[in-house]
């Protein structure tokens, strides 16, 4: 095992017992999103924490940086007229778990998600890129502020919270989630999606997937 920089902890756990994994693949040049634009930060390294078993990027990109860069995406850029394979999934799982019909959905975008979603539900989003926030709002849907951070002065419970490619670029992954699993309805359900590091092509590959290639 490696001992990281005394300086860098384990963003859940806290654990400054870290093993490095090396450098991850070098970004494309200035863009982010598929969009240019200068993203100010090297691939770095990856870690993992052997007490909590999550793998990061140190050094990342702060909850604000990313704000910024998220509020200069077009609306367009991931507009899906077609379902997206996991949305079926979504719904059933959330038509037998959530406490009541009100839906949060963090990272909203434009909202298209939410839109195909049957209109009996109650539809609300977080959604830092203005432009998307604004043509998900023109959907009917209830975009309540940026980041989970907004969450709190609301006062709001929903009676479930979906979260999908998000809880990763995150610089506080544990805060993100009692920051949601405090805004839900009693027996609500909280529905997240992330990269996984525990499948065969991860196992195979390493610090080289992928996924590891995004800021």
């Amino acid at each position: 095992m490696l001992a990281a920089d005394q300086a860098v902890v384990c963003p859940a756990c806290a654990s400054s017992s870290l093993r490095n994994f090396g450098p991850l693949p070098a970004f494309p040049p200035d863009l982010f999103g598929g969009i240019s634009m200068q993203v100010g930060m090297s691939a770095g390294n990856l870690l993992r924490c052997p007490r909590c078993t999550l793998q990061f990027r140190h050094p990342c990109l702060s909850d604000s940086q990313l704000v910024d860069l998220y509020q200069a995406l077009p609306d367009s850029i991931w507009d899906s007229d077609t379902a997206r394979p996991y949305w079926p999934a979504a719904l059933e799982l959330l038509n037998t778990h959530a406490a009541s019909r009100s839906l949060l959905d963090v990272g909203c975008f434009s909202g298209d998600m939410l839109n195909w979603f049957p209109g009996h539900w109650e539809k609300f989003g977080l959604e830092p890129s203005k432009s998307a926030a604004q043509l998900a709002g023109k959907r009917g849907i209830q975009v309540l502020g940026s980041t989970s951070a907004d969450l709190g002065p609301l006062g709001k419970r929903f009676g479930a919270i979906s979260s999908f490619d998000v809880i990763e670029h995150v610089a506080d992954p544990m805060l993100f989630l009692r920051q949601l699993s405090q805004c839900l309805e009693t027996g609500g359900c909280l529905l997240l999606l992330t990269g996984a590091t525990d499948t065969f092509s991860y196992r195979l590959l390493g610090r080289r997937y992928w996924y590891g290639s995004f800021p």
